[in-house]
């Protein structure tokens, strides 16, 4: 029964990963540190852990999820098709607000789904303002990566992040390609 579980997470991931590579030219997700997040919250004899049940479950769940797996195939299949993969750093992602950018830790109240900014007052879904904050700063490390210099430089995606259709996965390869070379030559020189 796990090895049957195991195939049918693997080919999840597969289908997943290929589906944002081939739809999207921009894929950010959070460089989040999977061994850290899982440790064992047992403790030690003179100081034992508490809720170690209940840490167990949560470390089953992440680990279920493969995030380190998903990662490391959106990095070869983005490679292969032309598309981009950026690694966002997970802090404050699910506690800065997608609007006025402040970050506290009362913005998540409880441990709900609710996410609501005490600066500003604004109320979404905790996930869904995670996501926009990801999406913020995966655009703004790939502006830095590749610059868009002119129409031999124009990216072939909208605002999105989705592709563009009149443009092919080559066409668009050759244009990263060549917006990259010219940004590492810019900085030998």
């Amino acid at each position: 029964m796990k090895a049957r579980q195991a195939r049918r997470r693997l080919d999840f991931t597969h289908t997943l990963t290929a589906d944002l590579t081939k739809n999207h030219g921009l894929v950010g997700t959070e460089d989040l540190a999977v061994k850290s997040m899982t440790a064992s919250a047992k403790g030690t004899i003179e100081a034992p852990g508490t809720k170690v049940a209940a840490k167990a479950g949560l470390n089953r769940g992440i680990l279920d999820n493969t995030p380190g797996t998903r990662a490391r195939q959106l990095d070869y299949k983005c490679a292969k098709l032309g598309s981009v993969h950026v690694r966002v750093p997970a802090p404050n992602t699910s506690r800065r607000c997608s609007r006025c950018k402040a970050v506290d830790p009362a913005n998540r109240p409880g441990c709900g789904r609710i996410f609501a900014c005490v600066a500003c007052g604004h109320q979404d879904h905790a996930d869904h303002n995670a996501a926009v904050n990801i999406r913020e700063a995966a655009v703004a490390r790939y502006e830095v990566v590749v610059p868009t210099a002119g129409p031999a430089g124009a990216r072939a995606h909208n605002s999105t992040g989705r592709r563009k259709p009149s443009q092919s996965r080559e066409a668009e390869g050759a244009s990263v390609k060549q917006n990259t070379t010219s940004v590492v030559e810019s900085r030998v020189a």
